[in-house]
């Protein structure tokens, strides 16, 4: 578990050349109009040398710069890009809380149950962390509740106890509109997806 926290912790580091130091922190900082003046369709996937290779999008979405991040998609950033703990900006924004950021990487194609090295997916990062908004958009955008990390944990095993009751709730009524769209109405074929 250590190595996955500090895998977490290290976005703060920053190497390469100047241009491309500058890129990062202007996306770490939320800086649009420095992001707009050094991004290209080039380094948008640029990755971090001096970290775990994350991308500008990684930093972005992890300090919840919604404008930044969105700029970034727009450029051709990759939304599943991986660093070298398996993460994709997706468990950055969750992990951080960032609601707005997660509905936005969403929008754009994110896998709400992409697993990083560790088997967590972005739905554990917000469980284990209290971020019930976070939990609920990821809920009603597909995140599988029952996946288990490499410790054969569930999001909802990692969440304390409130957090608990809060998610299984959600998750109980997201899957029974599920359910309830998959039924038979009068004069409609039945669902075959469900």
């Amino acid at each position: 578990m250590a190595s996955r926290r500090s895998a977490l912790a290290s976005q703060n580091e920053i190497s390469g050349s100047e241009p491309l130091r500058e890129l990062f922190e202007a996306c770490r900082n939320g800086d649009l109009a420095r992001v707009r003046k050094v991004v290209t369709t080039q380094n948008v996937i640029a990755r971090d040398t001096a970290g775990r290779k994350s991308s500008p999008l990684h930093f972005a979405a992890g300090f919840g710069r919604r404008d930044v991040v969105e700029h970034l998609l727009n450029l051709g950033a990759v939304v599943g890009a991986r660093d070298d703990g398996g993460l994709i900006p997706l468990h950055n924004a969750c992990s951080f809380g960032h609601a707005e950021v997660v509905s936005l990487l969403l929008k754009h194609g994110a896998d709400p149950n992409a697993r990083d090295n560790w088997n967590y997916t972005p739905l554990h990062e917000a469980a284990s962390k209290s971020k019930f908004d976070v939990c609920i958009v990821l809920l009603q955008n597909g995140a599988d509740h029952s996946i288990r990390n490499t410790d054969g944990k569930t999001a909802l095993d990692l969440a304390d106890a409130y957090a608990r009751s809060v998610l299984t709730g959600k998750a109980l009524q997201v899957e029974n509109t599920r359910r309830r769209s998959c039924l038979r109405r009068p004069g409609q074929a039945v669902r075959t997806a469900c």
